[in-house]
């Protein structure tokens, strides 16, 4: 096949597939020749399928209605469902950039952020924090306290699963968080991951700008110049993970707005690494209204 996958549309690229047929009883004779970029897409769709059927047989089992399947789908990630002129409901799609993602309007949440708050200091209260490896010449802001090896399960359960975000975009890529979280553990169930309490739980200083969200949660890299010592101190924020497990970051924030200042806001941002990434669609539920 040495067609690409063109308009990166999964639909196209799952029809496709027919070539796969019924040939189980010769299958070990068929040698299939693909692009790289189509032999990834359909790897990552098989997972995206066996998603489905998992959230299927669940229902089943559960006794429930089909109505009642959450319309969350994995997707190759930079790849899209269908046309768009074919879905009549909306959806969305939760990425994330350079693998991380953070809540831009944490303060809207439950309680101002309370119950978070609480959530957040249970499952610390767990853990052995030690201070992370760095320039010596960093500030107190720059030095954080680490903890590793922790079971992905548990923070997957007893922390992300216990947050609330309540601003719609930070509810729906949150959704695509947990998502990939659950589907890595369904493939890793012993995977551990890497969690830093930021500044060591010094208060943060981040602005609110005029759409309510915070412009930068990241801290950038320290020096800045001359260029050719940048992050030299501090790489910045970006650079607080595990190379290859999954990372979450606890923020300790005083939010400024125009009317004051918020303070005591707890806020997350988790680095998923490119072995677990993907795209999620969230789509909401649909269907014919009542009335007609």
């Amino acid at each position: 096949m040495p067609r690409g996958v063109g308009a990166r549309r999964v639909d196209t690229v799952q029809q496709r597939a027919r070539f796969f047929g019924y040939k189980r009883s010769y299958i070990g004779y068929c040698r299939i020749f693909l692009e790289p970029e189509v032999a990834s897409a359909f790897r990552r769709y098989v997972q995206h399928e066996e998603d489905i059927r998992t959230q299927l047989q669940q229902l089943q089992q559960n006794g429930e209605s089909l109505d009642d399947l959450r319309r969350v789908f994995l997707l190759p990630q930079g790849m899209y469902a269908t046309r768009e002129s074919i879905i009549d409901v909306d959806y969305v799609i939760a990425r994330f950039s350079d693998g991380w993602f953070y809540p831009r309007a944490p303060h809207d949440s439950p309680n101002s952020g309370e119950s978070n708050r609480e959530s957040t200091l249970a499952f610390f209260n767990k853990l052995e924090l030690v201070e992370n490896e760095g320039h010596e010449d960093r500030t107190e802001i720059q030095r954080h306290r680490i903890a590793t090896g922790i079971p992905l399960r548990e923070a997957y359960e007893q922390l992300l699963m216990g947050l609330r975000f309540s601003r719609l975009s930070d509810a729906q890529n949150f959704l695509g968080v947990l998502v990939i979280v659950r589907n890595y553990l369904r493939d890793n169930p012993e995977a551990a991951c890497t969690l830093y309490e930021m500044s060591g739980g010094l208060a943060r200083e981040r602005t609110i700008n005029s759409d309510g969200e915070i412009a930068q949660l990241l801290q950038g890299a320290a020096p800045v110049n001359p260029p050719e010592r940048r992050g030299e101190i501090y790489p910045g924020d970006r650079e607080m993970h595990s190379d290859d497990e999954i990372t979450i970051q606890v923020h300790n924030l005083d939010l400024r707005t125009e009317a004051g200042v918020i303070e005591d806001v707890v806020n997350i941002a988790v680095w998923i690494p490119p072995g677990a990434a993907g795209d999620v669609l969230i789509q909401e539920q649909g269907g014919v209204p009542a009335d007609e």
